[in-house]
C-alpha cells in the first residue's frame, strides 16, 4: 500500500501522514488504520488525544 501512495500518479495532500499511519498500523495490531491516521494527524497538529477505550 505504501508503494501505491508513493506512486507519482497518485495525488493526496496527506500522503506522508497515510504512510506514517500505515507504519503505526503495522506496529500496533490492536489499533485500526483510522485510529492510527487520527493519531498521526493529531500529533502533527499538536492536539492531545483522549480515549474512552478500556484496556483489558
Amino acid at each position: 500500500m505504501k508503494n501505491l501512495l508513493s506512486f507519482n500518479g497518485m495525488r493526496n495532500k496527506d500522503t506522508e501522514l497515510f504512510i506514517k499511519a500505515l507504519d503505526c498500523y503495522d506496529m500496533y495490531n490492536d489499533l485500526s488504520l483510522m485510529d492510527c491516521f487520527i493519531c498521526v494527524k493529531f500529533k502533527k497538529l499538536k492536539i492531545d488525544i483522549f480515549s474512552f477505550d478500556k484496556k483489558n
